[in-house]
């Protein structure tokens, strides 16, 4: 009796491959595209993980419904999947709301400004109480108010319920 190729190469049988090939797309996701870390802090940083408020600390990786809350004088540089940059301004909190190859921070209040790099397809918004603002590659400063800065590339912005259309904003232009 002859062994099933997958047997054969990789040691896998028929459960065993249709395991992998469910879950896997599912853990790489999670873990290839969701690193985010605090690479830069100063004053006093707070992060929500688990149900529990802490201070913040340099290297600590954070996961979706993760929050981050800046008191006064105090600011956090987070850095994603290695090349991309979000800032949070002092007297803000930030929650991660969904993270993967179409990344989602709510602004909960204050002021962010983000440098993004993403693989090809990806995308990165940023929800505000007030606006939306989407983008695939820019940088650009949002504050919970609905204020919009791009610095460089092009941001889509609208409403923050979702309603309306969006707007593309260039690099020069702010709202």
């Amino acid at each position: 009796m002859k062994k099933s190729l997958m047997k054969r190469f990789f040691g896998l049988n028929l459960p065993s491959t249709f395991l992998l090939s469910t879950f896997l797309p599912f853990y790489l996701s999670t873990f290839l595209f969701a690193d985010v870390k605090i690479s830069q802090l100063f004053g006093d940083v707070s992060v929500y993980q688990n149900q529990n408020w802490s201070a913040a600390g340099l290297g600590t990786i954070l996961s979706q419904q993760d929050k981050i809350k800046t008191s006064q004088k105090s600011g956090v540089e987070l850095l994603i999947d290695g090349a991309s940059k979000v800032w949070v301004n002092e007297s803000s909190t930030v929650e991660i709301s969904s993270l993967g190859t179409e990344s989602m921070f709510s602004l909960l209040l204050g002021k962010v400004r983000a440098k993004i790099k993403l693989i090809k397809g990806g995308k990165f918004t940023v929800k505000t109480p007030m606006s939306i603002c989407a983008v695939r590659g820019t940088e650009f400063i949002a504050s919970d108010s609905g204020e919009l800065c791009t610095l460089e590339g092009v941001v889509s912005f609208g409403c923050g319920d979702g309603s309306g259309m969006l707007l593309d904003v260039g690099a020069g232009y702010y709202s």
